[in-house]
Order: C-alpha cells, then sequence, then structure tokens
C-alpha cells in the first residue's frame, strides 16, 4: 500500500503514499479550510470541519436524490428548509408515499378475503394483515396531517416573504421622507444664516439713525426757539 501513488487534496503534490504523511508535515502544517479560512493541526481536523461544521461550504440539499436539486451554504440550509421550491419536493414526498401505502392497505386488504376452509398459515396472515391495517391507517393519517402542516408552514413563508418586501418599501419610504427633511432643515439653516449678516447691518443703521432722532425733536419749524439745556441739575 505504502508504493500506491497519491495526490495531495490539498496541493498539486503527487508521490508515493508512504511520503504523503510527511508532505502534510513539512509543507501543510497547519492546513487552512479553502471556504472559510479556519486553520486546523491536521488534515484529519480539517476533513472534519469540512463535512460537519464549516458554515461557508457548499453543501446539497438532503431532497436532492427526490428532486430538491439546490445546494447552498450549511448557514443557509435552516432557510432553504423553510424555502418554497423544499416545501414543495418534501409535499410531494409526503404525497407519495401516502399513496403507496394506501395501495399497500389496498393489497393488503385483498389478501384477507380467504375461505373458511383454507389452511391454518393463511389464518394466520389473515390476523396479520388486520393487525397491521390499523397501523398502516394511523401512519396514512400522520403523513396527511404532516402534507397539511407543511402546507400551512410554506403558506406561512409566502406570507412572511410578503410583509418583508413591504417592511422593506415602507423603509425606504421613510428614509426617502428624513433624506428631504433633512435636505429642508440644512437649507432652513443657510437661509438663516445668510439673514444674519443683514440683520447685523440694520441694528447698525438704527443706532446711527438714534441721535440723528434725538437731535430732530428740537428744530422749530415755526420760529420758536428751543434752547436744549445739558446737565440742568449739576448747573443749579
Amino acid at each position: 500500500m505504502k508504493s500506491l501513488s497519491i495526490t495531495c487534496s490539498l496541493c498539486l503534490w503527487n508521490g508515493l503514499f508512504k511520503d504523503y504523511e510527511e508532505h502534510l508535515k513539512t509543507t501543510h502544517t497547519n492546513p487552512a479550510c479553502e471556504f472559510c479560512g479556519e486553520k486546523f493541526d491536521s488534515k484529519f481536523r480539517l476533513d472534519e470541519h469540512k463535512q460537519k461544521l464549516c458554515t461557508k461550504i457548499i453543501v446539497p440539499c438532503a431532497l436532492k436524490e427526490y428532486g430538491c436539486s439546490n445546494s447552498v451554504c450549511r448557514a443557509q440550509l435552516q432557510d432553504h428548509y423553510l424555502s418554497y421550491s423544499h416545501q414543495k419536493t418534501l409535499a410531494s414526498i409526503m404525497h407519495r408515499f401516502a399513496s403507496r401505502t394506501t395501495n399497500d392497505q389496498h393489497e393488503q386488504g385483498s389478501g384477507t378475503d380467504v375461505d373458511v376452509g383454507q389452511s391454518a398459515p393463511s389464518s394466520i396472515t389473515t390476523t396479520t394483515n388486520e393487525n397491521v391495517r390499523p397501523q398502516m391507517q394511523e401512519v396514512y393519517e400522520t403523513i396527511n396531517i404532516l402534507t397539511n402542516e407543511t402546507q400551512t408552514l410554506s403558506d406561512h413563508t409566502q406570507y412572511l416573504s410578503s410583509e418583508s418586501i413591504r417592511l422593506q418599501s415602507s423603509t425606504e419610504s421613510v428614509t426617502q421622507e428624513l433624506s428631504s427633511l433633512k435636505l429642508s432643515i440644512q437649507e432652513r439653516n443657510s437661509f438663516l444664516n445668510d439673514v444674519k449678516p443683514n440683520q447685523n447691518i440694520v441694528q447698525e443703521n438704527v443706532t446711527t439713525l438714534k441721535p440723528k432722532t434725538d437731535s430732530m425733536q428740537y428744530v422749530s419749524y415755526d420760529g420758536t426757539l428751543i434752547w436744549k439745556i445739558t446737565n440742568f441739575h449739576e448747573n443749579l
């Protein structure tokens, strides 16, 4: 066996099986997962990680042999199991199994029509069929319940998907309104900033005009002279 030729699963190296372990020790001391980048201390740990734990590796659906051909990341398997396509495949399997069970029941039921004069083994077969029939009926009813629940789950999934789309649309609408409101506030602040210098200029003009207004109070328009005495109380 040591003389067998082998190709490394981590690189392009190929050689004898007896040299493979040494190659792993020298070249791949800490092999990394090509899907998630996590490193391991041995190829065995790496293989175990990819087979069971890696969340980014692409894996086929468990119902691939029954018609669900989707392949998804392991982390998204739960979402895939709730998807419409997977639920449809599951419902189809349930219906086929239920139909097969019904056919088996029919065949077993027809086998119970025996004559009284038949031998003891025929009587035993009849008794066995009578015991199996209730069990098969129970299985059939259980399958019907599971099929209905699966359909209900699929309907709920579609409803949640529609609600998610609606909420996403509402969120986008609110985001647009917030953007418009923010722009309006910015324009208002810009307007106030432009008005403030003009307000200061007006205030300065008012301050300048006040002395002129005060002096105009003592101007005579009918020939009467009005004297303004400042500091009157101090001059008494």
